[in-house]
């Protein structure tokens, strides 16, 4: 057999017995000379045992004279007899392509092709230049990093948690849909965009823009740019496609109430978590709510006999159940109960019930923390610096005491919670509480109501920190009076981790919560973070005292979690009259 070596540069010396398909045909090549009378003499013995008659032709080859035989029987032709009867012009030439005649030519060079990306010179000959290929392998390279790069730009731009984004996966509005602004007097349009997940693309400059500065670059100004900004196809705004991507049917699946139905015995509607732990096992039943205790939790010495009534049925102030003939209201703010008479006596004035909607705060300082959070926090945006900027959001429904009649408002807030839902269940896998199995982070994020007390909502609001109108990092807060505040979750998206934006958003909370003259924050943390919060963050265990003043509240628990506090003091902000953001009212 013969070694073959591809397309090497150098000539190896064939051996004896090499097959004629791999020796040259070209009469100026030296082994051709030698070759040909061995090839003739072979030939002269086939066709002599064969008995052919023959007929002599000349061969003349460099001064050599050899006489060669055909038969008049012609067999098979071989390739170099084919190529010597076509420049005889025996046979007809057969057409080839252009490109088989450009590979022929001596002048050709180079005939490029893309094979999966990478691209390769095919010359006249069989040499090939070492340079050139190099090159191309840098080429390759540097093409496979660019494909990687723009891949994963395309996975970050999927995480962006923006209202665009939302939008598109909500199939509100297809990525890459055309859009454009309209000038609020003149109804003209004056600048056109395509929608993508992280923004708006500008067609003039190609870059990408947030609604707001999509309206300045085009040299407006709008105080209102979903609005303002209509799709090319259907001549919606963007703010009627908010609107019905809030309505649609799978969205409010993920904000209803939470309606518990017991298992098994009807007379048992008692939950099945304790009220402070949220774990299950020997628990003490309220003789009015369907709310349950561990004796431990609730630092009872011993069980008490007859009927036992739980920290929210009874009064506030006097410590009793409601009486006959009376009844126990709740506070909107803190959700604590109390005795009518007990509140007369406390605020020293008559206030007549017949003029009120919905029942009145339960002290002084919940009606300010309540009136500062309505008309002062929720929805508006503070202005941080370096472009951020961080707002309060809360699902502003009729039923919750909470009512925007600037409808513009409303649907941006509501967007913005879903976005921060998204971002909230990309960075935590699903909670699903164990004893009611409904998911806790989407009830939390949308402050969802329900009939056990334990997994009530309806108080929660939703801290975000954002930039150029993508949420970068969300909380979860509820305050319980001027006493203390919570945050069961606080999370950044993984795009900003490590960058210092969760303690900007917890600066902001906390100036927040100070300018609500709110003593203490506490949050719930597992084991392996708690060194975290106490060294960055300033938190510590919890003590006899604040556990005490939890007792008596409605704080959402995870059975393998552990409290920590901070303490909080009332800052400059709080005592001026400014807003967290630096805004004063």
């Amino acid at each position: 057999m013969v070694e073959m070596a591809g397309k090497s540069n150098s000539r190896k010396k064939k051996s004896s017995n090499s097959s004629s398909s791999f020796s040259s045909d070209n009469a100026e090549d030296p082994d051709y000379t030698v070759r040909w009378p061995r090839r003739m003499s072979s030939q002269e013995t086939f066709t002599s045992l064969s008995g052919w008659k023959r007929k002599t032709n000349t061969c003349e080859v460099k001064g050599l004279q050899n006489t060669a035989g055909t038969s008049e029987i012609k067999g098979k032709r071989t390739r170099a007899t084919k190529k010597k009867d076509i420049k005889k012009g025996e046979m007809p030439v057969i057409k080839t392509s252009k490109m088989a005649q450009a590979r022929k030519e001596p002048g050709y060079l180079k005939i490029e092709r893309i094979n999966f990306g990478r691209k390769r010179s095919s010359t006249s000959g069989r040499n090939k230049n070492i340079e050139d290929e190099n090159d191309q392998e840098k080429k390759f390279s540097l093409t496979r990093s660019g494909r990687s790069s723009e891949n994963e730009n395309d996975k970050k731009n999927k995480k962006r948690a923006t209202i665009f984004s939302w939008l598109i996966d909500s199939k509100t509005v297809k990525e890459n849909a055309e859009v454009f602004y309209m000038d609020d007097y003149s109804k003209r349009i004056i600048k056109e965009g395509i929608i993508r997940r992280e923004g708006i693309l500008c067609n003039c400059c190609h870059k990408i823009f947030s609604a707001a500065s999509f309206i300045v670059h085009s040299g407006r100004g709008s105080a209102k740019p979903f609005e303002r900004i209509f799709t090319s196809k259907n001549q919606l705004s963007l703010l009627s496609c908010m609107i019905r991507a809030w309505n649609k049917p799978d969205e409010c699946e993920r904000r209803k109430f939470n309606g518990i139905q017991t298992k098994g015995n009807a007379c048992d509607s008692y939950d099945d978590a304790c009220m402070i732990c949220a774990d299950g096992g020997n628990l003490m039943c309220c003789e009015v709510c369907n709310s349950t205790y561990h004796q431990d939790c609730i630092e009872l010495k011993e069980v008490p006999r007859g009927s036992w009534y739980c920290p929210y049925c009874v009064c506030k102030f006097c410590g009793h159940p409601a009486r006959e003939n009376d009844y126990l209201l709740e506070c909107p703010q803190c959700e604590k109960r109390y005795h009518w008479d007990c509140h007369v006596r406390r605020e020293l004035k008559i206030i007549d019930l017949n003029t009120i909607p919905c029942a009145p705060f339960c002290e002084k300082s919940c009606k300010e923390v309540n009136y500062k959070l309505e008309r002062n926090m929720v929805g508006l945006k503070n202005e941080l610096d370096e472009g951020f900027s961080w707002s309060l959001l809360h699902q502003m429904d009729d039923d919750t005491g909470i009512y925007l009649n600037d409808t513009y408002k409303r649907t941006v807030c509501h967007s913005k919670l879903a976005v921060a839902l998204r971002l909230m269940e990309d960075c935590f896998e699903t909670i699903v509480d164990r004893h009611t199995r409904i998911n806790v982070i989407r009830s939390v994020v949308y402050n969802c109501g329900a009939n056990f007390k334990r997994i009530q909502f309806r108080g929660f609001y939703t801290a975000v920190l954002e930039k150029d109108d993508e949420i970068i990092s969300v909380a979860s807060l509820r305050i319980h009076g001027t006493k203390l505040a919570e945050m069961p979750f606080i999370a950044t998206s993984n795009i900003y981790r490590s960058k210092g934006m969760c303690k900007k958003l917890m600066i902001a909370i906390e100036s927040a919560l100070c300018y609500l003259n709110v003593e203490y924050l506490v949050i719930p943390s597992t084991s392996e973070r708690i060194s975290n919060w106490i060294e960055k963050y300033g938190f510590r265990l919890l003590d006899s005292t604040l556990n005490r003043e939890i007792i008596r509240r409605n704080t959402l628990m995870f059975h393998d979690s552990i409290r920590l506090q901070k303490s909080l003091v009332s800052s400059f902000l709080a005592k001026s009259g400014r807003s967290p953001g630096g805004m004063v009212f």
